[in-house]
């Protein structure tokens, strides 16, 4: 079983910061008080256990409201970017047939199912009785995120509970994260890289600074303040180098994936000494599922990572197979044949249980 962390925060720590937007500061108890109202007026349009909901809004507070409100009822939340293309969005409703589609006034969706998030909020359900889950089954299904996919429509990737808290788990062995810790999220949360902070947090107890959508200037700036981690993707870097100087001696890590590092940015890396830990990973792995700090280990930096612990990786036809509890179940009505995902990269491993990835199928 996984507990409800949103509500084990709660009891446990109520005080503590979870998250920061702007001028805004959110406690896990004043988080949760929101997460729970809007669970009251979601029950009360009729939503229910295992119903899927898709959440297409853009303010980052409001999403992780929705997100979290559809857990308290064993909803299955679905992440999607309503910037998306309309055919798209089209074949993503009609692929899951969600109960609810929950936008805001400035999204204009034609359909049946949807309901603004601005009306469900005057909704005045505070005396309603709601009944809280307090733990899931590791296999329950804990969200739907969508791939990048690079042709047609993306593939929606089905994670459990599971399969988050196995990510963490081999995170912290990795990181050893501390509930004083602040994380910079400024990758969109509609992607594994940036909603998996938000549930690190939930586990490790620490606060997440958002800063969304991305401004360089505005993460650079923050950055060189209190901050611990941040997570970015290579040209996210790039853009933080070219606006200015990374003030490394408070940072524990910048934790970069999501591509391969150029060259150019792997010698600005070394060269700073910053303390980048790479990462390889995907949706349907819950994120990373190999590392290592750069500077540490420069005989490696072609590399994409040291294995994470409870992490299996194969190649077979110079391809990479992944399994582990971190590993999806599958796809939307399509689970994996015997719990292993068959990337399309093509790598290696070294003795020492390096990945490094050559290029794509």
């Amino acid at each position: 079983m996984i507990k409800n962390w949103l509500h084990y925060q709660y009891r446990n720590n109520p005080k503590s910061c979870f998250l920061i937007e702007k001028n805004n500061n959110f406690s896990f108890e004043s988080f949760y008080f929101l997460v729970v109202d809007l669970a009251k007026s979601l029950d009360y349009n009729g939503l229910r256990k295992n119903q899927i909901v898709l959440i297409l809004l853009t303010d980052p507070v409001s999403l992780l409201q929705c997100f979290f409100s559809c857990q308290q009822l064993g909803a299955i939340p679905v992440l999607v970017d309503p910037d998306k293309p309309s055919l798209e969005l089209d074949g993503i409703i009609e692929s899951l047939s969600p109960s609810l589609i929950i936008t805001s006034w400035s999204n204009k969706i034609n359909s049946k199912e949807v309901v603004f998030f601005e009306e469900i909020m005057s909704v005045k359900s505070s005396c309603r009785s709601l009944e809280i889950i307090e733990e899931y089954n590791v296999d329950d299904v804990c969200c739907i995120l969508c791939t990048s996919g690079s042709t047609g429509i993306a593939k929606l990737v089905r994670l459990s509970y599971g399969n988050f808290y196995s990510s963490f788990i081999n995170w912290n062995n990795e990181i050893n994260f501390e509930s004083k810790d602040r994380y910079l999220c400024c990758i969109s949360l509609y992607h594994i890289g940036g909603i998996s902070i938000v549930t690190r947090a939930l586990f490790a107890g620490f606060s997440v600074e958002l800063s969304l959508p991305f401004k360089a200037e505005e993460v650079l700036n923050k950055l060189n303040k209190s901050v611990d981690y941040i997570s970015l993707v290579p040209t996210m870097l790039s853009k933080l180098l070219d606006k200015g100087t990374i003030n490394s001696n408070s940072l524990n890590a910048i934790i970069v994936g999501g591509s391969n590092i150029p060259s150019e940015l792997l010698k600005k890396i070394i060269d700073y000494n910053l303390p980048v830990f790479k990462t390889y990973g995907m949706t349907e792995s819950s994120s990373g599922v190999a590392g290592f700090f750069i500077n540490k280990f420069l005989d490696k930096k072609h590399s994409s990572g040291r294995m994470f612990k409870d992490v299996e990786v194969k190649v077979k036809g110079g391809t990479i197979s992944i399994s582990g509890p971190m590993v999806m179940e599958g796809y939307f009505n399509q689970n994996l044949s015997n719990g292993t995902f068959h990337t399309d990269d093509i790598g290696s491993i070294d003795s020492d249980g390096y990945i490094t990835i050559n290029g794509r199928k």
